[in-house]
């Protein structure tokens, strides 16, 4: 009974080396990359606005996000154990001093389980802009 017992433990262990997840959505990797995510393409989200404001009004400085500064209370909402996926909510705070909630997804790659994937949903963006566009139009009238 007692070598079935430290089999079943050594078994138990080892299960638990060969199972392969992707990062926590706390996981500093997973934080990094998403602020990477957002660095790199805010502008060809914002071209748009910035060519938008510059010929309907005149010279208006937007004060719109550029990059995350920190992300906080991050969160798993779910996990699909079969595609290796967590899908994630946090608190994002940018460089202009708005916040708002982000959801981000990370997976592990399938052919090589050290690399992750990661993906920032945009449904943040329109009313993080929407909100930096008022407050620069509010600051311009009192100035």
């Amino acid at each position: 009974m007692r070598k079935f017992v430290i089999a079943a433990l050594v078994l138990l262990l080892f299960t638990g080396c060969f199972k392969k997840e992707p990062p926590k959505c706390s996981d500093n990797d997973t934080i990094v990359t998403v602020q990477d995510i957002f660095a790199q393409n805010i502008e060809k989200v914002m071209q748009p606005f910035y060519a938008l404001m510059q010929t309907k009004v005149k010279k208006m400085d937007l004060n719109l996000p550029h990059k995350i500064v920190t992300i906080k209370d991050a969160r798993p909402q779910s996990y699909d154990e079969h595609v290796k996926r967590r899908v994630c909510k946090a608190t994002a705070k940018f460089d202009n001093g708005l916040s708002a909630q982000i959801t981000y997804s990370v997976q592990l790659d399938e052919q090589d389980s050290s690399k992750f994937y990661v993906e920032l949903q945009s449904d943040f963006m329109e009313p993080l802009l929407q909100e930096s566009i008022m407050q620069s139009f509010l600051q311009q009238k009192r100035d």
